[in-house]
């Protein structure tokens, strides 16, 4: 997986994101495509669904190189839609192996039912990342 995942794209940036609500897994999925397709359109991401450690859920991403993202604009339209979120850079692969390890392979202890679940995560590739990729089309990969 960690070395499929370093190959899809030059990950150069690392994103947590919150709501000032209680998100369900599904509605924290929608919320995140909706914002970056509305808003970042052209930028490629690995992304994961993960229960907060308050009620809800939160997401995490990588996000690929070769993009002018102002992030002062960034931080702040998602603040505005959604609530807290930060950004980071990622200094070397080792910080990929690290998300993909602590993210995207996570499991979580179901609390209800007493059993651990898969963390939810998937990829999207802009068109030009697609195209370099190999890969029909641009999209989620599954």
């Amino acid at each position: 997986m960690v070395h499929w995942l370093d190959g899809v794209a030059p990950w150069q940036t690392f994103f947590t994101g919150t709501t000032r609500w209680q998100s369900g897994n599904g509605a924290m999925q929608r919320a995140y495509t909706r914002f970056m397709s509305r808003e970042y359109p052209d930028v490629s991401y690995v992304y994961t669904i993960e229960p907060h450690h308050a009620d809800g859920f939160h997401c995490h991403a990588m996000f690929d190189e070769g993009h002018d993202i102002k992030w002062t604009e960034f931080w702040g339209k998602w603040h505005k839609r959604f609530g807290r979120n930060r950004t980071e850079p990622i200094e070397h692969k080792a910080n990929v192996q690290s998300y993909v390890t602590k993210y995207v392979m996570k499991a979580q202890q179901d609390k209800r039912n007493n059993h651990k679940e898969e963390v939810w995560w998937n990829v999207w590739l802009s068109r030009y990342r697609a195209r370099m990729a190999g890969t029909r089309g641009s999209g989620f990969l599954r």
